[in-house]
């Protein structure tokens, strides 16, 4: 246990804050920290690193596994580079820094702008373009070409159901699929970066997955511009 005058000492990258009168709370399904704990935390003058200091109480802190949140407000400026460190170490006396047990160490985490877009563009963010199902007149190329018409008055958005539109799009358990994402990057990026996606659990994606971009002749047909798509012409 953390004794009386004891506690754990929480220190991460420059410009978090945390609240002067913390407040810990366990995560449902994890121990609780007693009641008579003290939290208190207070930014390093000149480094501004984040330090909040757990103190133990009389009753002090039981050994456990302790999972728990705390408010924190994010640093001012974006972080994509030198993330810091997050520190967590415990101490038999917090006044003196008598060590308890080792300290942990974690790499931090970027800190960015969220992706998103102007008004006009309608992205907030990334999204699925995952419309549900509809039904969709198809005319024949040959007859479109004859007739000098669309060769359907389907949204762009709900071709992706049907193949000979170009699409893959497939909600059947166990069938291969392809997913249309739609994004915006709120900023341009001064280098190479990795773009992730996450999905559900029970996902598969290939190991060489394939990405291809709009407008291109490989997400729908080789007519799917975004000007043919407004005048009609896809």
């Amino acid at each position: 246990p953390i004794p009386n005058g004891g506690g754990l000492l929480l220190s991460g990258p420059a410009n978090f804050v945390f609240e002067r009168e913390c407040q810990p709370k366990p995560v449902e399904g994890y121990a609780d920290f007693p009641a008579d704990i003290t939290c208190l935390s207070e930014q390093t003058e000149g480094t501004g690193i984040p330090e909040v200091s757990i103190y133990a109480g009389a009753t002090s802190i039981p050994p456990a596994h302790y999972i728990f949140t705390l408010t924190a407000q994010n640093p001012p400026q974006p972080y994509i580079t030198n993330l810091g460190i997050w520190k967590f170490e415990s101490f038999e006396q917090m006044s003196e820094r008598v060590v308890l047990d080792g300290r942990t160490e974690i790499p931090g985490y970027p800190i960015n702008q969220r992706m998103g877009s102007p008004a006009e563009f309608g992205v907030q963010g990334g999204m699925l373009k995952m419309p549900p199902w509809t039904p969709c007149f198809r005319n024949s190329d040959e007859f479109a070409e004859a007739e000098n018409v669309p060769k359907t008055l389907c949204d762009f958005e709900n071709w992706q159901f049907w193949p000979e539109l170009g699409g893959s799009r497939d909600d059947r358990p166990n069938r291969p699929s392809a997913l249309v994402i739609r994004m915006v990057l709120a900023t341009t990026p001064d280098s190479t970066y990795d773009l992730l996606v996450t999905a559900p659990k029970g996902y598969i994606f290939d190991t060489d997955c394939k990405v291809f971009t709009y407008p291109s002749s490989t997400v729908f047909d080789s007519e799917a511009t975004i000007v043919n798509i407004i005048q009609g012409k896809a």
